[in-house]
């Protein structure tokens, strides 16, 4: 696929396209919605049309996927891939992984470590989305088979998967109301002392997009820390972040 600005002269209408297109935001479009941006570019597609591409997974911000309100900055990386239905397979696979339990409006299940959530950009199938319709065939009608947050490919742990749109958008409410609390144990190098809080705004770093950095005009992250035990030369701290995120812990 091709990099550039989507005011370049050069550019294709995404139905002429035969490969990945990515484009870069402007800082005039700094912190605007992913699917107003996204429409901006590519005016050949209405904006119902590029927000259903955009829930389907085949929108993609620095590699992520991402809500159609969500805000995007400048420097972020969007691609879409006009081809890309015809090389992902959303089929039913046998996928290993835990069913931890399961009740009428959502399931619990253990994503083991190397198993990356759902096909998109570099990864077409042989995902937990894959296992999971295998498995529950009915959640193949709820946006990415009912999958409402997310681990890093080579990260285990619980998962909670939607079984119906009611109990989806329940849970997305939740979180976006901060009414879900996430607890960590963390092992690091050195000491702390007592209890402390980090409030630092989060962003793309402006050298390298696959990292993340403290940015004035990046997304609020707040974290709180409390010392657990100290180790010789390490400290376990329980860690509590009100926000969620990408490497914020």
């Amino acid at each position: 696929g091709r990099i550039h600005n989507y005011q370049d002269k050069g550019i294709l209408p995404l139905n002429k396209m035969i490969s990945l297109e990515r484009v870069k935001i402007l800082e005039s479009d700094n912190k605007m919605r992913l699917d107003v941006v996204a429409t901006k570019m590519f005016p050949d597609f209405s904006r119902t049309q590029i927000k259903k591409w955009i829930l389907q997974g085949r929108v993609l911000v620095n590699g992520e996927i991402c809500a159609p309100k969500d805000s995007v900055y400048e420097g972020d990386e969007i691609e879409i891939d006009p081809i890309q239905e015809v090389k992902v397979s959303w089929a039913p696979e046998n996928i290993e992984f835990e069913v931890c339990y399961e009740e009428e409006d959502f399931l619990i299940v253990n994503k083991p470590s190397g198993l990356v959530m759902h096909p998109g950009s570099g990864c077409y199938d042989g995902t937990l989305a894959n296992g999971l319709i295998n498995k529950f065939p009915e959640l193949e009608n709820l946006p990415r088979c009912g999958i409402v947050h997310r681990l890093d490919k080579d990260t285990s742990g619980i998962l909670l998967v939607a079984k119906n749109d009611a109990f989806r958008n329940y849970f997305i409410n939740e979180m976006q109301e901060r009414r879900v609390i996430k607890k960590y144990i963390a092992v690091v190098s050195g000491d702390t002392l007592g209890s402390f809080e980090i409030n630092d705004a989060i962003g793309r770093d402006k050298s390298n997009r696959t990292k993340m950095s403290i940015r004035q005009d990046g997304k609020e992250a707040l974290t709180f820390v409390k010392l657990k035990e100290k180790i010789g030369n390490y400290s376990i701290l329980d860690i509590r972040i009100e926000t969620g995120r990408t490497h914020q812990i």
